[in-house]
């Protein structure tokens, strides 16, 4: 069975991968772009998605299929600090949702949600963190 996942920071194909992981990223099928209803909130280093179903935003993305051999997802769970022991105090929790590509087509993922409070984090009211990126280098 084939497994998804909705990237929306920096293992977006227009990311900086951080060397530690490009090796995983190098193993992504993508898909193409896609959408996840939720939050997106600017930590700085990194942003950090919310999902909420009944937001009026969209965090935007791609989708990837990942390899069957399942390395990928644990590496990328290590890399997210995501402690299979206690969820509860891991930064990242991997969770489903559905992802709507660009032909409106639907699939089921996995996305990295953030797991502690955004407290006083600037909310990227684009849904897009390259693109907030992108104009907050050029000011």
């Amino acid at each position: 069975m084939n497994e998804y996942l909705f990237v929306y920071g920096s293992l977006r194909s227009s990311g900086q991968v951080p060397k530690q992981i490009a090796h995983l990223a190098n193993r992504f099928h993508r898909l193409g772009l896609a959408t996840v209803r939720g939050r997106l909130y600017d930590l700085g280093q990194y942003c950090a998605a919310v999902l909420d179903d009944d937001a009026p935003l969209m965090i935007q993305g791609e989708l990837i299929e990942l390899p069957s051999d399942g390395e990928v997802l644990a590496g990328l769970d290590r890399y997210e600090e995501i402690d299979p022991l206690d969820p509860a105090n891991s930064l990242f929790v991997r969770k489903k949702t559905q992802a709507r590509l660009a032909d409106g087509s639907t699939q089921n993922a996995w996305i990295y949600v953030y797991n502690r409070p955004t407290g006083e984090a600037p909310s990227i009211e684009s849904g897009d963190y390259h693109q907030f990126k992108s104009m907050s280098d050029t000011l």
